[in-house]
């Protein structure tokens, strides 16, 4: 009796893009007159330089210091809307820099780089929450540390797209829990306009998906994950994250002003 072997022709899994396309709108913006600017930051990294592509917006000067806040995504490979996200509130900055007074804004819309498709600034990598502060010789988990330490942000905001995530969290990471309620509640409400929420108990922030919490940062920056579904549909992705990000700076700005106050 003979065994016959059937080939099953398995289609491949869709590969992700490459960062360079997904940037494209962005780098489009960039301009004197736009005054988005694009600064990459780099490392040498196995004989060549591996970069991560940043964009800086400079809101008009206020009474107080500039507060410096740090947008990160393309944080996973299967992410693919955050950086549209931030491409369309840039946007809306240039056509409204007013929304900016009084911050420094700092754009990382492929964090990752190494987990996305071929491309000039693809580097061999592992999971970046896991290689943060632990002493790794690759370049991503390096160049976001050096940012943090050196540009000494007053907060950072990351955006992650997931599975197994019931809708929309806003989740605060560290001991700013004056924040909770002055910051992260009203971004929710504003956010469920757009999009279901989360049930509560996936707003619960941990170790294992922040940017800061391993790191010894002085001064320490509050940190704000975004989450949303990545079944959520593109449009509706981009839009929610977008409503989210100008919640974020509008009740930041008032929690500065309340406490310019006291």
């Amino acid at each position: 009796m003979s065994t016959h072997i059937i080939d099953v022709d398995l289609e491949p899994k869709p590969q992700p893009p490459p960062p360079a396309a997904l940037t494209r709108a962005l780098r489009d913006l960039v301009s004197a007159e736009t005054g988005l600017e694009a600064s990459p930051i780099s490392a040498a990294h196995d004989a060549r330089r591996v970069q991560i592509e940043r964009y800086v917006f400079i809101g008009p000067e206020s009474t107080h210091h500039p507060f410096r806040l740090a947008f990160f995504g393309g944080l996973r490979g299967d992410d693919r809307f955050s950086a549209r996200a931030f491409a369309e509130f840039a946007r809306d900055l240039i056509d409204a820099p007013e929304l900016a007074t009084g911050f420094h804004l700092y754009f990382y819309p492929v964090t990752a780089p190494s987990q996305y498709g071929d491309g000039p600034v693809a580097v061999g990598g592992g999971n970046l929450f896991a290689d943060l502060w632990r002493d790794s010789p690759l370049p991503e988990p390096y160049l976001v540390e050096r940012e943090l330490a050196v540009v000494q942000f007053h907060g950072v905001i990351a955006l992650l797209g997931l599975d197994h995530l019931g809708g929309l969290a806003v989740q605060l990471h560290g001991s700013w829990s004056s924040l909770q309620e002055a910051l992260v509640q009203p971004v929710l409400a504003d956010a469920a306009q757009c999009h279901a929420l989360a049930p509560v108990g996936d707003w619960v922030a941990t170790r294992r998906q922040s940017l800061t919490s391993g790191g010894v940062l002085r001064p320490k920056p509050f940190e704000l994950s975004v989450k949303i579904p990545l079944t959520t549909p593109a449009r509706e992705q981009a839009r929610t994250l977008r409503v989210t990000l100008h919640s974020i700076l509008r009740h930041y700005r008032a929690v500065i002003a309340e406490s310019q106050h006291l």
